[in-house]
Protein backbone atom coordinates (compact mmCIF):
# COMPACT_ATOMS: atom_id res chain seq x y z
CA UNK A 1 0.00 0.00 0.00
CA UNK A 2 3.26 2.34 -0.64
CA UNK A 3 2.59 5.57 -2.87
CA UNK A 4 5.60 7.59 -3.74
CA UNK A 5 8.13 7.40 -1.09
CA UNK A 6 5.49 6.78 1.78
CA UNK A 7 3.55 3.94 3.37
CA UNK A 8 0.37 4.77 4.30
CA UNK A 9 -0.18 2.40 6.62
CA UNK A 10 2.88 4.03 8.96
CA UNK A 11 1.44 7.12 8.36
CA UNK A 12 -1.54 6.32 9.42
CA UNK A 13 -5.06 7.86 8.59
CA UNK A 14 -7.13 9.65 10.43
CA UNK A 15 -10.96 9.42 11.26
CA UNK A 16 -13.01 12.55 10.13
CA UNK A 17 -15.11 13.65 13.51
CA UNK A 18 -17.85 14.23 10.93
CA UNK A 19 -18.46 10.75 10.13
CA UNK A 20 -21.36 8.81 11.18
CA UNK A 21 -21.01 6.29 14.34
CA UNK A 22 -23.48 3.81 11.84
CA UNK A 23 -20.42 3.62 9.54
CA UNK A 24 -22.68 5.28 6.57
CA UNK A 25 -20.38 7.92 5.42
CA UNK A 26 -16.99 7.47 7.08
CA UNK A 27 -13.87 9.13 5.51
CA UNK A 28 -10.32 8.90 6.52
CA UNK A 29 -7.65 11.20 5.86
CA UNK A 30 -3.61 10.78 5.95
CA UNK A 31 -1.82 13.85 6.25
CA UNK A 32 1.53 14.52 5.46
CA UNK A 33 3.94 15.58 7.99
CA UNK A 34 6.89 15.25 9.70
CA UNK A 35 9.68 14.18 7.28
CA UNK A 36 6.94 12.95 5.28
CA UNK A 37 5.85 15.18 2.14
CA UNK A 38 3.58 14.36 -0.67
CA UNK A 39 0.04 14.21 -1.43
CA UNK A 40 -3.15 14.24 0.85
CA UNK A 41 -4.86 10.85 1.26
CA UNK A 42 -8.23 9.71 1.26
CA UNK A 43 -10.25 6.72 1.89
CA UNK A 44 -13.52 5.31 2.79
CA UNK A 45 -12.84 3.51 6.30
CA UNK A 46 -15.20 1.19 5.48
CA UNK A 47 -13.09 -0.08 2.61
CA UNK A 48 -9.36 0.56 3.91
CA UNK A 49 -7.93 -1.43 1.37
CA UNK A 50 -9.80 -0.33 -1.46
CA UNK A 51 -8.99 3.04 -3.30
CA UNK A 52 -7.40 5.96 -2.46
CA UNK A 53 -8.02 9.48 -3.51
CA UNK A 54 -4.40 11.34 -3.20
CA UNK A 55 -4.44 15.10 -3.91
CA UNK A 56 -2.32 17.77 -3.69
CA UNK A 57 -2.49 20.03 -0.18
CA UNK A 58 -3.17 22.79 -1.81
CA UNK A 59 -6.16 21.58 -3.76
CA UNK A 60 -7.32 19.94 -0.11
CA UNK A 61 -6.99 23.38 1.75
CA UNK A 62 -9.50 25.13 -1.17
CA UNK A 63 -12.13 22.48 -0.82
CA UNK A 64 -11.86 22.27 3.64
CA UNK A 65 -11.87 26.27 3.31
CA UNK A 66 -14.78 26.33 0.67
CA UNK A 67 -16.65 23.76 2.89
CA UNK A 68 -15.93 26.08 5.99
CA UNK A 69 -17.25 29.30 3.77
CA UNK A 70 -20.76 26.85 3.04
CA UNK A 71 -19.64 27.57 -0.40
CA UNK A 72 -20.31 23.48 -1.78
CA UNK A 73 -23.93 21.58 -1.13
CA UNK A 74 -24.65 18.19 -1.18
CA UNK A 75 -25.65 16.67 -4.29
CA UNK A 76 -28.96 15.08 -4.29
CA UNK A 77 -29.27 11.31 -4.45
Amino acid sequence: MATGDRDLAVVGFKKSSYSSTQGATCVEIALPGGMVTGPISIRDSKRPTGPTLHIHPAAYTAFTQALARGELTRAAA
